[in-house]
């Protein structure tokens, strides 16, 4: 993404390019954090709903 430096200061330039860092890696870290989680927090799920399941079987 380009950045648009007309009209700002050298520190603000040095900030907007900082911050679009930090963001883009932030989105490339929960590209590769997103799949596992979805994946653990599912596993916990069906332990939790199977658990719930098999107590209300054994009333």
């Amino acid at each position: 993404m380009p950045l648009i430096t007309l009209g700002l200061t050298d520190t603000q330039v040095a900030m907007q390019t900082a911050l679009q860092g930090i963001a883009t890696e932030a989105t490339g870290s929960l590209v590769v954090v997103a799949p596992i989680a979805l994946g653990v927090m599912g596993m916990y799920l069906v332990w939790r709903y199977g658990v719930r399941f098999f107590k209300s079987i054994s009333k």
